[in-house]
């Protein structure tokens, strides 16, 4: 098809446009369809940008005329209250849709050849947006559990006034078959973890201590051990490790030393 001149397609679009007004109609993804005996169209809306004011986008414009169906190239869009101006240079195409009665339009599709203007008036509606269909997913096997392996470093002495520190790094050793407190491969995050600090005479615990693996299945938890306030002596570290179903235990012993002059002391 040869293309209509810009000036005469510019004087056309003059003729043809549509003083705008503030309120806008919605399109967005719905879709305007109309035929005659001879052609017919299909403008499908995609969504609605909102900059200084609403602004309709266009997903496609199909038209068929006679035995030949094409896709308009680029085609711009003007949308006002009760009309839409659809335009597309490279096709020589110009669209005028105005809204008559309860989303029926009257559609004005305009040809421009070389030295001719063709006019098609079809009537059409609009269609709601499709709704989205799903599939049915085939069952899935349940997931193999984690092979949860866990590693602990703690201050086995801790002195009054000083901060008791406990570092833990978990594992899906499935993944990693000879894991170490610092490798990389097969860290399993989100395990939940339970630290509870227990005094070798005590049937309550001194401090319990709760959190999650990061992302590098690692975890560190402290407790301040107050001066005078915490009784010295042996206690018991009773870590539980959660990943899922799967659960692991450790059991580990630290001291509290009556001293505020001592350094820390860490083992693994």
């Amino acid at each position: 098809m040869k293309l209509l001149p810009v000036k005469l397609l510019l004087i056309a679009l003059a003729v043809f446009s549509v003083t705008p007004v503030f309120a806008q109609q919605n399109l967005e993804f719905k879709s305007i369809s109309g035929s005659n005996d001879q052609m017919n169209v299909n403008i499908q809306f995609g969504e609605t940008v909102y900059k200084n004011k609403p602004v309709q986008t266009l997903e496609s414009v199909t038209i068929n005329y006679g035995a030949t169906q094409f896709t308009l190239l680029e085609p711009q869009v003007r949308s006002f209250p009760q009309s839409i101006i659809i335009s597309s240079l490279q096709d020589g195409i110009y669209i005028a849709a105005k809204n008559r009665l309860h989303d029926i339009y009257d559609i004005n599709v305009f040809v421009f050849t070389e030295d001719s203007i063709y006019k098609q008036t079809l009537s059409g509606t609009v269609n709601e947006p499709k709704e989205a269909s799903f599939a049915w997913m085939p069952e899935t096997t349940e997931a193999k559990p984690v092979d949860l392996q866990i590693f602990v470093k703690q201050d086995a002495r801790t002195y009054w006034a000083q901060t008791y520190d406990i570092h833990i790094k978990a594992f899906d050793a499935s993944l990693n078959k000879s894991p170490f407190f610092d490798s990389f491969d097969g860290v399993l995050a989100m395990t939940n973890l339970r630290v509870t600090l227990t005094h070798e005479k005590a049937t309550e615990p001194l401090a319990v201590l709760e959190g999650t693996t990061s992302s590098n299945g690692y975890w560190h938890g402290s407790y301040l051990v107050r001066e005078n306030l915490t009784a010295p002596g042996k206690y018991f570290v009773d870590v539980v490790a959660k990943h899922g179903n799967v659960e692991q235990t450790q059991r580990l012993v630290m001291f509290v030393i009556a001293d505020t002059g001592a350094p820390d002391s860490s083992s693994p």
